[in-house]
Protein backbone atom coordinates (compact mmCIF):
# COMPACT_ATOMS: atom_id res chain seq x y z
CA UNK A 1 0.00 0.00 0.00
CA UNK A 2 1.30 3.61 -0.91
CA UNK A 3 2.88 6.11 1.87
CA UNK A 4 2.02 9.61 1.51
CA UNK A 5 3.98 11.73 3.01
CA UNK A 6 3.37 12.05 6.62
CA UNK A 7 4.44 8.07 6.63
CA UNK A 8 0.51 7.09 6.78
CA UNK A 9 -0.55 4.70 4.58
CA UNK A 10 -2.72 6.05 1.40
CA UNK A 11 -6.21 5.52 2.00
CA UNK A 12 -8.02 6.68 -1.13
CA UNK A 13 -8.49 3.57 -2.26
CA UNK A 14 -10.10 2.28 0.97
CA UNK A 15 -12.79 5.27 1.22
CA UNK A 16 -15.60 3.08 0.16
CA UNK A 17 -18.51 2.22 2.26
CA UNK A 18 -21.58 0.88 1.98
CA UNK A 19 -24.79 2.09 3.08
CA UNK A 20 -28.12 0.17 3.44
CA UNK A 21 -30.80 1.58 1.66
CA UNK A 22 -34.13 2.79 3.89
CA UNK A 23 -35.70 0.22 2.73
CA UNK A 24 -33.39 -2.33 3.57
CA UNK A 25 -33.45 -4.11 0.27
CA UNK A 26 -31.12 -2.15 -1.38
CA UNK A 27 -27.76 -0.48 -0.77
CA UNK A 28 -25.55 1.88 -2.00
CA UNK A 29 -21.89 2.95 -2.54
CA UNK A 30 -20.72 6.01 -0.98
CA UNK A 31 -17.03 7.25 -0.81
CA UNK A 32 -16.10 8.26 2.81
CA UNK A 33 -14.52 11.32 1.40
CA UNK A 34 -18.04 12.42 0.54
CA UNK A 35 -18.92 12.53 4.32
CA UNK A 36 -17.88 15.20 6.25
CA UNK A 37 -18.40 13.19 9.71
CA UNK A 38 -16.09 10.52 8.75
CA UNK A 39 -13.78 12.64 6.94
CA UNK A 40 -13.23 14.52 10.44
CA UNK A 41 -13.33 11.60 12.54
CA UNK A 42 -10.39 10.03 10.21
CA UNK A 43 -8.71 13.11 10.25
CA UNK A 44 -8.85 13.14 14.14
CA UNK A 45 -7.54 9.74 14.29
CA UNK A 46 -4.95 10.41 12.08
CA UNK A 47 -4.09 14.16 14.01
CA UNK A 48 -4.36 11.96 17.69
CA UNK A 49 -1.47 9.20 15.76
CA UNK A 50 0.43 12.12 15.12
CA UNK A 51 0.50 13.62 18.65
CA UNK A 52 0.88 10.33 20.41
CA UNK A 53 3.53 9.64 18.04
CA UNK A 54 5.39 12.85 18.57
CA UNK A 55 4.70 12.34 22.31
CA UNK A 56 6.39 9.21 22.67
CA UNK A 57 9.73 10.31 20.55
CA UNK A 58 10.17 12.71 23.46
CA UNK A 59 10.20 9.67 26.20
CA UNK A 60 6.36 9.82 26.73
CA UNK A 61 5.25 6.27 24.87
CA UNK A 62 2.77 5.80 27.76
CA UNK A 63 0.59 8.61 27.29
CA UNK A 64 -2.76 8.05 25.98
CA UNK A 65 -5.12 11.05 24.58
CA UNK A 66 -7.51 10.40 27.57
CA UNK A 67 -4.75 11.80 29.59
CA UNK A 68 -4.30 14.92 28.09
CA UNK A 69 -7.79 16.47 29.83
CA UNK A 70 -6.51 15.62 33.40
CA UNK A 71 -3.11 16.88 32.83
CA UNK A 72 -4.55 20.14 30.85
CA UNK A 73 -7.18 20.25 34.21
CA UNK A 74 -4.08 20.31 36.54
CA UNK A 75 -1.76 23.00 34.48
CA UNK A 76 -4.69 25.32 34.62
CA UNK A 77 -5.07 25.05 38.39
CA UNK A 78 -7.04 22.53 39.45
CA UNK A 79 -5.33 19.80 42.30
CA UNK A 80 -8.90 18.44 43.88
CA UNK A 81 -10.56 15.37 41.91
CA UNK A 82 -13.68 17.62 41.36
CA UNK A 83 -12.20 20.36 39.96
CA UNK A 84 -10.37 18.05 37.65
CA UNK A 85 -13.14 16.17 36.51
CA UNK A 86 -15.21 19.57 35.64
CA UNK A 87 -13.03 21.16 34.08
CA UNK A 88 -11.81 17.77 32.07
CA UNK A 89 -15.53 17.20 31.60
CA UNK A 90 -15.75 13.60 32.86
CA UNK A 91 -17.11 11.94 35.47
CA UNK A 92 -14.99 12.31 38.67
CA UNK A 93 -15.05 8.07 38.90
CA UNK A 94 -13.38 8.50 35.15
CA UNK A 95 -11.01 11.33 36.38
CA UNK A 96 -9.89 8.96 39.81
CA UNK A 97 -8.83 6.27 37.52
CA UNK A 98 -6.85 8.60 35.26
CA UNK A 99 -5.40 10.17 37.67
CA UNK A 100 -4.47 6.48 38.44
CA UNK A 101 -2.88 5.55 35.93
CA UNK A 102 -0.87 9.05 35.56
CA UNK A 103 0.23 8.21 39.39
CA UNK A 104 1.38 4.93 38.68
CA UNK A 105 2.99 5.88 35.06
CA UNK A 106 4.92 8.62 37.27
CA UNK A 107 3.43 11.77 36.23
CA UNK A 108 1.09 12.78 39.42
CA UNK A 109 1.32 12.42 42.82
CA UNK A 110 -1.73 12.03 45.08
CA UNK A 111 -1.64 13.40 48.89
CA UNK A 112 -4.41 14.27 51.51
CA UNK A 113 -6.02 17.21 51.24
CA UNK A 114 -4.98 18.72 54.47
CA UNK A 115 -8.64 20.75 54.57
CA UNK A 116 -10.68 17.75 53.71
CA UNK A 117 -9.72 14.22 55.10
CA UNK A 118 -11.42 12.66 52.54
CA UNK A 119 -10.15 14.17 49.39
CA UNK A 120 -6.77 14.15 47.66
CA UNK A 121 -4.73 16.69 46.08
CA UNK A 122 -3.46 15.56 42.73
CA UNK A 123 -0.16 17.26 41.28
CA UNK A 124 2.64 17.13 38.75
CA UNK A 125 5.65 15.14 39.30
CA UNK A 126 9.24 15.55 37.77
CA UNK A 127 8.33 13.81 35.33
CA UNK A 128 4.89 15.40 34.74
CA UNK A 129 6.16 18.67 34.93
CA UNK A 130 8.57 18.09 32.75
CA UNK A 131 5.52 16.50 29.87
CA UNK A 132 3.70 19.92 30.41
CA UNK A 133 6.50 21.96 29.72
CA UNK A 134 7.70 20.05 26.45
CA UNK A 135 4.30 19.36 25.47
CA UNK A 136 3.73 23.22 23.39
CA UNK A 137 6.79 22.12 21.24
CA UNK A 138 5.17 18.53 20.53
CA UNK A 139 2.15 20.63 19.60
CA UNK A 140 4.13 22.31 17.18
CA UNK A 141 6.22 19.98 15.70
CA UNK A 142 2.68 18.12 15.34
CA UNK A 143 1.56 20.64 13.74
CA UNK A 144 4.16 21.22 11.26
CA UNK A 145 3.60 17.68 10.07
CA UNK A 146 0.78 18.91 8.86
CA UNK A 147 1.40 21.78 7.41
CA UNK A 148 3.99 19.67 5.36
CA UNK A 149 1.45 17.77 4.15
CA UNK A 150 -1.69 20.39 3.52
CA UNK A 151 0.33 23.54 3.05
CA UNK A 152 0.07 26.53 5.42
CA UNK A 153 -2.29 28.03 3.77
CA UNK A 154 -5.04 25.20 3.89
CA UNK A 155 -3.82 24.47 7.43
CA UNK A 156 -4.83 28.61 8.16
CA UNK A 157 -8.79 27.90 6.38
CA UNK A 158 -8.86 24.07 8.08
CA UNK A 159 -8.79 25.66 11.32
CA UNK A 160 -10.82 29.09 10.32
CA UNK A 161 -13.17 26.88 9.44
CA UNK A 162 -13.15 24.39 13.01
CA UNK A 163 -12.74 27.10 14.82
CA UNK A 164 -16.49 28.60 13.21
CA UNK A 165 -17.78 24.76 13.91
CA UNK A 166 -16.30 24.74 17.63
CA UNK A 167 -18.00 28.46 18.30
CA UNK A 168 -21.29 27.34 16.98
CA UNK A 169 -21.34 24.14 18.81
CA UNK A 170 -21.37 26.17 22.32
CA UNK A 171 -18.33 24.22 23.34
CA UNK A 172 -15.20 26.44 24.43
CA UNK A 173 -11.95 26.26 22.76
CA UNK A 174 -8.92 25.42 24.64
CA UNK A 175 -11.00 23.70 27.48
CA UNK A 176 -10.57 20.64 25.98
CA UNK A 177 -7.34 19.16 25.63
CA UNK A 178 -4.40 18.96 24.58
Amino acid sequence: MAMDNLGTRAISDQLEWTRPSASGSDSTTQRLDENAIRLLLIAFRVSERYLLDRTAQHGHADIRMTHFPIMRSMSRGAERMTDIADMASVTKQTAGVLAAELEVMGYVGRRPDPQDGRAKIVQFTRRGRSLMKTLPHILDETENQIVGAIGADDLEQLMRILMKLVSNSGDVPGAIAP
